[in-house]
């Protein structure tokens, strides 16, 4: 049986924690190896995690100064023995028999990722016993459409040699983002397992939260880095862009209230810089009405009405 190493980053999240640590100790897939990085809190949550290592040999902690969600990953990858590698986020939970799913799919299938399910934890829990088999292009398509595997990373199976020369950038808010191109990028086949469940939080504090997302900079640098890898790629469709942009205009939508202040100038200016470049694929796209598209055309190119129109609703 080969090890799976589970990098788990923890920051202050005391309240979740157990039931996350007690969803990956129960795997019903044993050899693990758990290697929980307490990235600097300031709470009970590296206590804890000493305590869950006293309990179960299988489990690492390793403590470091804060840096991030993306340095704590990398700081697990880097001390990773496993021949796979999978990401649980801290205050997220998995069900009991996820990485056995995976793992078997993996195998079976002759993929080189493996994905399960990923469900919100506060929501009724959905049947699916779908397998699809994708290859790369077909992934990594479906992942920024969001049809079913979503720009997500702690919800697969990796095999190891796909972070061998691969780390997560630091100091980003929209790290999987930045890093599921490259990833797809560097496989052959992937495997959806919808039987596999992976179960999420959302939790208010968390910077991606509706109610405590701020303007920033790095989605404009993560939606033009994905555009550009795929157009090196020739993998550039109308509804592939609008896929890689409508995360930024979601934000957008976050923080219309703030868009027009002095202090986010650079951002509303390279955001219509991104998509003046690559408006007629914006115009082609079937994901947009066209009431969606007059309004961005506005925004791009006309920017004053687009304002007098924003400020009046």
């Amino acid at each position: 049986m080969e090890k799976i190493s589970i990098i788990v980053p923890v920051y202050n999240v005391e309240d979740y924690l157990s039931k996350c640590i007690d969803s990956i100790i129960n795997q019903t897939y044993r050899n693990l190896e758990i290697i929980i990085v307490n990235d600097g809190s300031s709470d009970n949550s590296g206590q804890m995690s000493d305590q869950y290592a006293k309990k179960d040999e299988r489990i690492i902690v390793l403590h470091k100064e804060n840096g991030g969600l993306s340095s704590a990953r990398n700081a697990g990858l880097d001390i990773a023995k496993g021949d796979y590698i999978g990401f649980v986020d801290s205050d997220d939970y998995i069900a009991s028999n996820m990485y056995e799913i995976l793992y078997n799919s993996i195998i079976n299938h002759n993929c080189d990722i493996s994905i399960a399910r990923i469900q919100a934890s506060d929501r009724e829990e959905i049947k699916d016993n779908r397998v699809m088999v994708l290859n790369k292009v077909e992934a990594l398509e479906r992942s920024i459409l969001s049809d079913d595997l979503e720009v997500c990373i702690p919800n697969r199976l990796y095999k190891r040699f796909i972070f061998n020369n691969l780390r997560f950038e630091t100091g980003k808010i929209y790290e999987d983002f930045l890093i599921v191109t490259d990833i797809f990028l560097n496989v052959e086949n992937v495997v959806y397992n919808g039987n596999a469940n992976y179960h999420y939080t959302i939790r208010a504090g968390s910077i991606t939260h509706p109610e405590t997302i701020k303007i920033n900079e790095d989605i404009i640098d993560a939606a033009s880095k994905t555009l550009l890898t795929i157009k090196k790629e020739n993998m550039l469709k109308p509804d592939i862009v609008w896929g890689c942009l409508r995360r930024e205009k979601d934000m957008l939508n976050y923080c219309t209230k703030y868009m027009f202040s002095n202090k986010n100038r650079d951002f509303v200016k390279k955001s219509r810089k991104l998509y003046k470049s690559y408006y007629p694929y914006i115009l082609r796209s079937n994901l947009l009405t066209f009431k969606e598209k007059v309004a961005l055309a506005f925004f791009c190119f006309c920017f004053p009405i687009y304002r007098l129109i924003v400020t009046r609703k």
